[in-house]
């Protein structure tokens, strides 16, 4: 049940809504476990934590497989929470 919304213009970005059935702790730790993540997404092709700052922090590498119309990406991302 995800509602999706869509902004006029010529690079039409999209934005999806919806409610998940689960605690937010849960959804919290599967979103933060790299392994867990390649289970439901599937254009991850690899994943690292890089470095851990502390409980709360850290920095993971992430790289995405092509998907058309876009190219392969590759990023740092820091985590806080």
């Amino acid at each position: 049940d995800v509602r999706v919304f869509r902004k006029p213009g010529s690079l039409s970005p999209v934005r999806g809504e919806g409610v998940i059935a689960q605690h937010p702790v849960s959804v919290l730790l599967a979103v933060l476990d790299l392994d867990r993540r390649r289970l439901y997404d599937s254009q991850l092709e690899f994943a690292r934590r890089v470095k851990l700052y502390n409980a709360h922090t850290f920095l993971d590498y992430l790289r995405f497989r092509a998907v058309w119309p876009t190219s392969a990406r590759d990023m740092y991302v820091t985590v806080h929470w």
